[in-house]
């Protein structure tokens, strides 16, 4: 129960007299007396009254005021907004992998006598390398182009000198192209006369000139094979082919 007065309050005046000492109520007023005090009872309730309706009046008033508003606040609510609302940001956890792209399809080879696509290569012994095994593969003229490429890319490396040399057999051997083959391995010869290579290289330049029905370039190239690889497992065939010239 909610008292009306804290401990701490201010004492109220008294509303009443204290009653007399004598038996039942307070003692009668006169008529005069009477009259004056339901005279101002009536007004004090007509005061009320008219205070009472004042305030209903204010009521009624604030509840049309706080209607009108709220109809207009939810109008605007309901009303279709002229932009769709922003998505909210999203997080994405730092812990979330990534799946990685799939690399893309290489393209087919192109051209139909090259199944191989050549790769790309930055130096001299990449280039050899690729030669090499497209060579190896049986892609002859894409060999040879590889080979040219390496020459062409460190023409003082030692792949270069390497390249010459494969690259005049390739030549002679499988391209039929003997006159190519005579100048690759001149070439190869002018650079190292002395090189691992030179072995191949002089018996592959006689080979180049009897294709070419050069006899007499054919005989020189020979004794100089001869003079230089007496040893050579080529040489019987060396001897043999100078006493039919």
């Amino acid at each position: 129960m909610t008292h009306l007065f804290e401990p701490t309050d201010t004492p109220a005046p008294r509303l009443l007299p204290e009653l007399d000492d004598g038996a039942g109520p307070a003692p009668r007023i006169s008529a005069q007396a009477t009259k004056a005090l339901v005279a101002s009872t009536l007004r004090a309730h007509e005061a009320r009254r008219k205070a009472s309706g004042f305030r209903l009046w204010q009521m009624a008033a604030g509840l049309v005021l706080f209607l009108g508003v709220s109809g207009v606040s939810a109008a605007l609510l309901l009303r279709p907004s002229a932009a769709p609302p922003a998505s909210p940001p999203r997080f994405v956890s730092s812990h979330v992998t990534v799946p990685e792209q799939p690399p893309p399809p290489e393209s087919p080879a192109s051209g139909p006598e090259e199944p191989v696509r050549e790769r790309r290569a930055s130096t001299t012994a990449d280039l050899l390398a690729r030669a090499n095994h497209l060579r190896s593969q049986g892609h002859w003229k894409l060999a040879a182009r590889t080979y040219g490429k390496a020459i062409a890319a460190g023409p003082r490396a030692p792949e270069a000198y390497a390249a010459l040399v494969a690259s005049g057999a390739l030549y002679l051997d499988k391209l039929g192209d003997a006159r190519r083959a005579t100048a690759l391995f001149r070439q190869a010869l002018a650079r190292q006369p002395r090189g691992p290579l030179t072995e191949e290289a002089r018996w592959g330049l006689a080979q180049a000139y009897r294709k070419l029905r050069n006899k007499g370039a054919e005989a020189t190239a020979l004794r100089m094979f001869l003079a230089n690889h007496p040893q050579s497992v080529f040489a019987p065939q060396a001897e043999a082919r100078l006493r039919d010239l």
